[in-house]
Parts: C-alpha cells; structure tokens; sequence
C-alpha cells in the first residue's frame, strides 16, 4: 500500500505546483497548502490503506504535517509548538496497548 501513499503525495505536489504557476497561491500558500493536503492525506490512507501496526506513524506524521501548515495562519512558534504536542500524544497513544 505505499505506493499509494507515494502516488498520493506526487498528485499532492503537482497540484500544488499548478496552483503556484497560475498564481493563486504564492509561494508561502503553496507551502502550507502541501502540507495540510499531504497530512490529510496520510490521516486518510492510515485510517483506510494501512495495517494496524503503520497506522500510528502514518497517522502521527499526518497530524505534525498539518499542524505545521498553520504557521500560514498564526505565528511559526505556534505551529511549532503544536506540532511537538501532536509528537507527545503520538508516543504517548503508540505506547498504550489495549488489554484483551
């Protein structure tokens, strides 16, 4: 399944691309655009596409990537400092095994 996550991320890119070279998004835009789309992306695939045992990394680094494409809308350190809280629970939720 991870070449549908590669693929997935290559759409990604060439949208983004497209939208930078037609001008509606400049250069900071494109950025954040990636990178919210790319985190939805691999939220979505974790949830759907993976085995149990990906679903956490897949789903962490989701998370950290959409939480860095804020800094668009509120300042860097904000967006840095919810990345790294997006880190903690990931360690946190991956360390936690569910008793049966």
């Amino acid at each position: 399944m991870r070449i549908g996550l590669g693929l997935g991320v290559i759409v990604i890119a060439l949208v983004t691309i497209i939208l930078a070279l037609l001008g509606i998004l400049n250069l900071l835009g494109s950025l954040a655009f990636f990178l919210l789309v790319t985190g939805a992306w691999c939220v979505v695939s974790s949830i759907f596409l993976l085995k149990r045992g990906d679903r956490y990394y897949y789903m962490g680094v989701g998370l950290i990537l959409a939480s860095l494409a804020t800094a668009y809308f509120i300042p860097l350190q904000y967006s840095i400092a919810l990345a790294l809280i997006f880190v903690i629970v990931i360690i946190l939720l991956s360390r936690i095994r569910p008793t049966k």
